[in-house]
């Protein structure tokens, strides 16, 4: 009989993004003070901003985040295993504690929408880390270190690029910074 070794590495990092270069070409976002800031201008409508063009699948998928402005309402989180224009699993939350999980394909249909639990921190001044698990059809999302919920998902959502998401909660706008992405393989 032969045995197998343990890893003797942690799982490597995919891709790491820091937006400390004003001249990166970002789309509708701009670099401001070393934070990606994407802006949302229409009424509730949203705005998605790629981290990278890459197809992921089995990664844990990590984003410091802060909402700079917004209603009451706004939503801001990430979109990742995008197989299509419209076809994607969303995982946001809002500055009053409302956390939401749902796939796109075509039309929105929930899968989790709840408040956070008292016991998971989420700041409204300072960045939170969102962070999104995909491991073949089962999905888990934490909010700064803490498990807020799980899901599994079919065939349509195996693998896609990943990005940030940004919905105004009125017709005010709302912006959005991040500090840097960062995506890992789960498995070494």
């Amino acid at each position: 009989m032969t045995s197998l070794e343990p890893p003797s590495q942690p799982p490597p990092v995919l891709f790491t993004r820091t937006f400390d270069d004003p001249d990166q070409q970002l789309g509708p976002a701009s670099i401001e003070d070393g934070r990606l800031v994407v802006r949302a201008q229409e009424p509730a409508l949203p705005v998605g901003q790629p981290f990278d063009p890459r197809s992921l699948r089995d990664v844990v998928i990590e984003a410091s985040m802060q909402l700079l402005e917004g209603a009451p309402g706004t939503t801001f989180g990430m979109y990742f295993r995008q197989s299509s224009e419209q076809r994607y699993v969303l995982w946001t939350v809002t500055g009053e504690r409302r956390f939401r999980v749902g796939l796109l394909d075509g039309a929105y249909q929930p899968v989790h929408d709840g408040m956070l639990a008292d016991d998971i921190p989420l700041h409204a001044d300072a960045p939170n880390r969102l962070t999104a698990v995909t491991f073949g059809p089962s999905l888990t999302f934490v909010c700064n270190g803490r498990i807020v919920t799980g899901a599994m998902v079919d065939a349509r959502y195996a693998e896609g690029p990943a990005g940030a998401w940004l919905q105004p909660g009125d017709d005010t706008g709302a912006a959005l910074a991040l500090d840097w992405v960062q995506v890992r393989a789960v498995l070494a």
